[in-house]
């Protein structure tokens, strides 16, 4: 997932709102689909690097309910699980389920990007520019190439599952705090975010 123009490289990771910057990007600043680095692709030189991030423990509660509570057939995970995973489970067996059957899973590569970290959708690319999906609006009309519009990014593929979800802070446990330390370990440093203690 990612597009780009002669200007910029734009690399959105999974769960971090990227879909709005995406839509944005193409409809006014001309981009265009390519792969993204965790698929081979490599930018010029010449172009900015932008990725879209997002607090980890914020990210990956969307991840988990996004395969195993929200209509998780749509992955189709369901072949692995007797009914939906905890949190602390999917934390710990993500990777196993990913690559037990890699053809059930949508038939798709792209249902392996529930695997990654922000830091290794990058693949080693430093980036330029970052989008916080908590300061979204503010860090895209910082971008040098932006023109002031649209003037407010829209809403792009807002899940409307809070009435099911609970409030995030409610799934993050001692153990679970201490999963996503281990595993995005690189993210809260490359990105800026605080890591808690469990």
């Amino acid at each position: 997932m990612a597009v780009h123009s002669p200007d910029f490289y734009y690399i959105d990771p999974s769960k971090t709102a990227s879909q709005t910057i995406q839509v944005v990007l193409r409809e006014y600043y001309s981009a265009e689909p390519v792969k993204p680095p965790i698929m081979g692709w490599v930018p010029n030189k010449e172009q900015a690097i932008i990725v879209s991030v997002r607090n980890p423990y914020s990210r990956v509660v969307s991840l988990w309910w996004a395969t195993c509570c929200r209509g998780g057939t749509f992955y189709r995970w369901e072949k692995y699980c007797d009914g939906i995973l905890s949190m602390i489970t999917w934390l710990r067996d993500r990777k196993w389920l990913l690559m037990a059957d890699a053809a059930v899973l949508s038939c798709s590569p792209w249902n392996s990007n529930l695997c990654y970290t922000m830091t290794e959708w990058c693949c080693g690319l430093k980036p330029d520019y970052l989008i916080h999906q908590e300061t979204i609006d503010e860090d895209f009309h910082k971008l040098p190439f932006s023109c002031g519009w649209p003037a407010t990014l829209p809403k792009i593929n807002v899940k409307l599952d809070t009435e099911e979800r609970k409030p995030i802070e409610e799934y993050l446990t001692p153990d679970v705090i201490q999963a996503i330390n281990e595993w995005c370990h690189d993210d809260f440093e490359q990105f800026g975010y605080t890591m808690r203690r469990s």
